[in-house]
């Protein structure tokens, strides 16, 4: 059909340019470098030619991939959405690590397409200036979507995979109503933890700041915090470094 081929294409497109990019990264292909888990190993022995090849690989990746967002900035997702088939849609976080890859290889299963908020957007859209290692988790956003790139080429019914941008840290940055939401949400859940109702974010930042060791105790003991490659009921006193 129509709508899927301009999907199609535009996947192909993109995918192209994030193979371009981790070639000039790397020097090699995704199945050269290695697997996912022994990508940061990786890294770190290649330290040195990384660093050599990094500036024309991110000036490549930068303003090719800046083209690619200004041209197809609402064509993906208005195209999806037309596309027949059962869809489900990727949630709940702003990285692409293995979890997520297995999490759509399974659903897969059951669906014909299953829609992912591109991960790579955020990593360019704002400075995150809050985040170390910036460079390295576009690399391994890459790399590890890089792995989806046998359904992109493939020819099916349906698109089994479709990225489309969803802006949310220009959102986060820029739109109030979007600041509101994420504030609403926020003490709503914690509202629930603590038994105390507490209407919205300026409140519950009173509240933190003034009971601050009753409040990480809750956190605490209701495993509201997870710390990146965590698990579930780590201590914060162990959490918290990691993060």
């Amino acid at each position: 059909m129509p709508e899927n081929q301009t999907v199609i294409g535009v996947q192909r497109e993109f995918f192209g340019i994030l193979e371009e990019f981790f070639r000039h990264a790397t020097g090699s292909t995704v199945t050269e470098f290695g697997t996912i888990d022994t990508f940061g190993d990786r890294i770190r022995a290649s330290a040195p030619s990384l660093a050599a090849r990094a500036p024309d690989a991110y000036d490549f990746a930068s303003k090719s991939l800046a083209q690619f967002y200004e041209k197809n900035q609402l064509t993906l997702f208005t195209e999806a959405k037309r596309i027949a088939g059962l869809k489900l849609v990727l949630g709940g976080t702003s990285r692409f690590g293995q979890s997520q890859l297995s999490s759509v290889r399974k659903m897969l299963l059951y669906a014909d397409t299953i829609l992912i908020p591109d991960p790579v957007l955020p990593w360019l859209e704002v400075a995150r200036s809050e985040e170390r290692f910036r460079r390295i988790w576009l690399l391994q956003t890459a790399f590890t979507l890089l792995h989806l790139k046998p359904l992109i080429d493939a020819d099916l019914p349906y698109p089994a995979v479709v990225l489309f941008p969803s802006y949310e840290k220009s959102l986060e940055d820029r739109d109030l109503v979007t600041q509101r939401g994420i504030r609403r949400l926020a003490a709503g859940i914690l509202s629930s933890c603590l038994g105390k109702e507490l209407g919205d974010g300026e409140e519950l930042e009173r509240y933190v700041v003034g009971n601050q060791a009753v409040f990480m105790n809750l956190v605490e003991n209701h495993n509201l915090y997870i710390a990146p490659g965590g698990e579930v009921g780590q201590p914060l006193s162990v959490a918290l470094p990691m993060y």
